[in-house]
């Protein structure tokens, strides 16, 4: 009898454990949470589990997306870093919230902190946000751009910007890359150009590329900057914009019909 069962016992475990293993792997697997996954084949990688299915899972890695079937994968280890899911999903969609001289101030100490450690004046970035999302940290273009600095995905991936709708990681991965397109071409104007249209659209036209929309976003920026500059960080002074059929940018103090608008 103790034979009998005995080899009851380890059948039972035979059968049991890989079943066990695989359901407590669904289990613990969270979406949003970054892991080092070990694979059968000897493999090794780390990525953000972004979708699980009852026998597979998606990671997302630099340069895209890893999708592997649960028999697949021999061991996985949490790193402590997460990131939620709902970051990588703009909120339902709701009216347009008109922005506030208080809403934009509010990122006022963000910009600073991450100006300064980018040796950067925080009246351009504040231009940046500005001519890109008008201070809206859930802004999407129709390319894809998202945030307040209208970072794509996949560089703000290589930013290490995995929250891109926050506002403390866009305007760090933001004033970051505009940092870089700075050193790169080394002139203003240009590394607005590289933010703007991309640095290989800069090289490949050897300057500032004929786009209609890369030199209207120029002007504005410059033109947002010198305002900014002006004025201290915080404080939001009245100001009318208009802006004609070339693109031109035209500033006053006082509105001078319809076509003018304040400038928050």
């Amino acid at each position: 009898m103790k034979l009998k069962w005995k080899t009851r016992l380890l059948i039972c475990m035979v059968f049991t454990l890989p079943l066990y293993h695989f359901t407590t792997l669904s289990l613990l697997y969270a979406i949003g949470r970054e892991y080092k996954v070990m694979l059968k084949n000897g493999n090794t990688f780390y990525g953000v589990l972004v979708e699980k299915n009852s026998d597979s899972y998606i990671f997302r890695v630099k340069g895209g997306e890893l999708n592997f079937y649960q028999n697949e994968i021999r061991d996985y280890i949490p790193t402590g870093h997460t990131v939620s899911a709902r970051v990588q999903k703009k909120p339902a969609a709701k009216a347009k919230k008109k922005i506030s001289p208080r809403d934009v101030a509010s990122f006022d100490e963000l910009i600073a902190l991450f100006a300064k450690k980018h040796n950067l004046e925080p009246a351009l970035i504040k231009a940046v946000i500005k001519a890109e999302s008008d201070f809206d940290q859930y802004c999407v273009s129709y390319k894809g751009a998202k945030g307040l600095m209208q970072l794509m995905p996949k560089t703000a991936e290589c930013l290490g910007v995995f929250d891109i709708y926050s506002p403390r990681q866009n305007i760090e991965g933001g004033t970051r890359y505009l940092a870089e397109q700075l050193r790169n071409f080394g002139d203003i104007k240009l590394a607005l150009a590289a933010y703007n249209a991309g640095p290989d659209a800069v090289r490949k036209y050897n300057g500032i590329p004929p786009f209609r929309e890369t030199k209207k976003y120029i002007i504005a920026v410059l033109t947002y900057w010198q305002y900014y500059a002006n004025r201290p960080i915080s404080i939001q002074k009245p100001l009318f914009i208009y802006t004609d059929e070339q693109g031109n940018i035209f500033l006053s103090d006082i509105s001078k019909g319809p076509k003018y608008r304040k400038l928050q």
